[in-house]
Parts: C-alpha cells; sequence; structure tokens
C-alpha cells in the first residue's frame, strides 16, 4: 500500500535545509541545533522528498495543513518495552511507538537494521502521546527518537538533572548505529499534556535543559 502525501516526518537537523524547505525546529526557536518537522512529499530512492519553501505563504500553509491531517490519520500504537514493580503489582515503565504496519518494506528500510514504520510521528500526534501518558500514568513524559522508526517514552521528572540519565544511554546506542537514518542521540525530549515543552541535552561540553516547546511560528525563518 503506498504511503499517504503530504505528511510531517521528523529529520536530523543536518538533513533538512531550513531556509529552502518547509521546515521548523522540533523544539525550540529558529537555529536551535534540534531534529526538524519538515513536509515530505514523496519517498524516492528511500529518502523523503521535502517540500521547498514557497513565495505564497497561504499555500505553504495549506501544505503544512494537510501533511498534518495525513500525519494524525496514521496507524499507530503503543509496545511496552519495559515494566517496574514486582509480580502483580508490574506496570509499564517504558513504551515504544509502533507505526503503520503497512510501509512498503523496501523503501523504509533504514541504516543498522528495521523499518521506519513512522513511529516517530506519533510525537505529533496529540492522541497518541495522550495515551502514552495514561499508560504511564505521568503527567510528564521523556521520549528520545535515536533513528527513523524509534520512539521511545518513559515516565519524566522535571528538575531533576539526572532523571534523563537512562534515555540518553539508551538513546546514544541506537543512534550511533543509525547512520543517515539516525535523527538525534543527545537529546531527551520533555512532554507534559502531550505537547513537546523542551528537551534535556547532552553535547561536548556537558548538559543543558531547555524549556522551549514547539513553536508554530518557526515554519516562517525570521518571523
Amino acid at each position: 500500500m503506498p504511503l499517504a502525501f503530504p505528511r510531517l516526518v521528523v529529520v536530523a537537523q543536518e538533513r533538512v535545509d531550513y531556509a529552502r524547505q518547509l521546515s521548523r525546529p522540533l523544539v525550540g526557536v529558529e537555529g536551535a541545533k534540534h531534529p526538524h518537522v519538515a513536509v515530505a512529499t514523496a519517498i524516492e530512492a528511500k529518502r523523503f522528498v521535502l517540500a521547498p519553501r514557497t513565495a505564497d505563504r497561504a499555500a505553504d500553509q495549506a501544505l503544512i495543513a494537510a501533511a498534518t491531517a495525513t500525519v494524525r490519520a496514521q496507524t499507530w500504537s503503543w509496545s511496552v518495552a519495559e515494566q517496574s514493580g514486582f509480580l502483580f503489582w508490574k506496570r509499564p515503565s517504558m513504551l515504544r511507538g509502533m507505526g503503520d504496519p503497512m510501509v512498503p518494506v523496501q523503501e523504509m528500510v533504514t541504516d543498522g537494521g528495521g523499518i521506519d514504520d513512522l513511529a516517530t510521528e506519533l510525537l505529533l500526534i496529540p492522541d497518541a502521546m495522550k495515551a502514552a501518558h495514561e499508560t504511564l500514568a505521568s503527567d510528564v513524559l521523556f521520549a528520545v527518537i535515536p533513528k527513523r522508526g524509534w520512539l521511545l517514552v518513559t515516565r519524566g521528572v522535571l528538575g531533576n538533572p539526572f532523571a534523563a540519565s537512562a534515555m540518553h544511554e539508551a538513546s546514544a546506542g541506537i543512534a550511533s548505529r543509525g547512520g543517515v537514518s539516525a535523527i538525534s542521540g543527545h537529546l531527551v525530549l520533555l512532554v507534559r499534556d502531550g505537547k513537546l515543552i523542551g528537551v534535556d541535552g547532552r553535547d561536548g561540553s556537558g548538559g543543558y535543559i531547555s524549556m522551549q516547546g514547539e513553536d508554530e511560528s518557526t515554519w516562517w525563518p525570521g518571523a
């Protein structure tokens, strides 16, 4: 079954030309070194074709709206990746996003193994993220997107600089084997009430926390 386009896709920052292609930072302000949300119009040679910016802002806005509707209509579910507790009191502690099982396998094979089932985009589906909150019984979530086709979420804690360490380790390991399919191995996304509200980052100079969340105005450079 062919994929529906246009659709929103999450890509590594270095895979998109922000000035020329219709995209925005996943979280944060213009220029943030974070993954981007872009509008894909097709897939060719195992790569998404990203829509260019045009001089017609109304047309670009309509394309974004159509791409958003496509993503929110896609198939999704959550798989329990880890549990905590003892015997009968065990409950889910980590979820893995599961996307569309009908993606074209040959086109969606990812570097390092696996298939891009569009699970990464569950981040952009409010109903999916609300379901994760409910399953984990937590108002705050940590989420990582180390490569295409991956989304892991756990219960999150704000204000504790060490709380996200395990998620950083998991993400870095997966991203290191992701090749061109890698998205980010150094960011743990902060989610509250189904919305991205910031990041817990690691880089060569140490760690940082930013509470700048999603900003729709960043679709437009210089806005």
